[in-house]
């Protein structure tokens, strides 16, 4: 549940400031929610572990992220023919991915607001769910 938290606010607000609603978007919200849910049971309430677990957010956002770029930037040069030759496409899927790499950086600013909003949703979540055990 709180992997939907920050997908919701990144779309949220690229759409009210009027960005286009892109496949690139669709993508990133889709990694928050995975990486929610991979990393979710990290986080125990406990600072060290939600720390850990908000750089394993991250790190697991990136993953996924830069993961489906590389597939549908392969399936679409094969799709037009750009790349046909089974060498050239691990080169370029190889390459792609380097490059994704040194975009790190970037992507981590742009990606900490959502790592942000997951964890608190997560420390929600949490609290509330125990309260209403009690």
């Amino acid at each position: 549940m709180a992997g939907l938290a920050p997908a919701g606010v990144i779309l949220g607000w690229h759409i009210g400031t009027g960005g286009p609603f892109t496949p690139g978007l669709i993508e990133i919200a889709a990694a928050c929610v995975l990486a929610g849910w991979l990393i979710g049971p990290r986080a125990t309430g406990r600072i060290r572990d939600d720390i850990v677990a908000t750089v394993g957010f991250f790190v697991v956002g990136y993953l996924i992220e830069t993961s489906a770029t590389i597939a549908l930037s392969t399936v679409e040069d094969l799709r037009v023919g750009a790349s046909t030759d089974p060498v050239s496409v691990i080169r370029d899927g190889a390459m792609l991915w380097l490059g994704r790499f040194a975009y790190m950086p970037v992507f981590g600013v742009f990606l900490s607001p959502a790592a942000l909003t997951w964890i608190l949703a997560v420390r929600f979540l949490r609290a509330h769910t125990s309260q209403a055990a009690d």
